[in-house]
């Protein structure tokens, strides 16, 4: 297996078993070294995320994996401005 956003791929081993690139030790299922790659090609995109933040990918996965610091009153506050784009200065 292989895809065309990451150089990481995946090869068969025989009886069904796969080996991933960066998972090295592991053998795998067809669903799981699909899936493994699927996970290098989602990074890709997290990273330019976090470029954009000045962060790192570790750094933004993280911060998003931490529990919501607003209260639900606050969360179910009206916002003005779309959540995506900033707030005219």
């Amino acid at each position: 297996m292989s895809s065309d956003k990451t150089e990481h791929q995946a090869r068969n081993v025989g009886n069904g078993d796969w080996v991933v690139s960066f998972l090295a030790g592991r053998t795998l299922t067809t669903e799981r070294a699909a899936a493994a790659l699927q996970a290098a090609e989602e990074l890709i995109a997290l990273q330019m995320h976090a470029a954009t933040l000045g962060l790192t990918a570790l750094e933004l996965a993280g911060m998003a994996t931490m529990p919501c610091s607003w209260s639900a009153r606050q969360a179910a506050q009206p916002h003005h401005s779309h959540p995506f784009q900033r707030s005219p200065r």
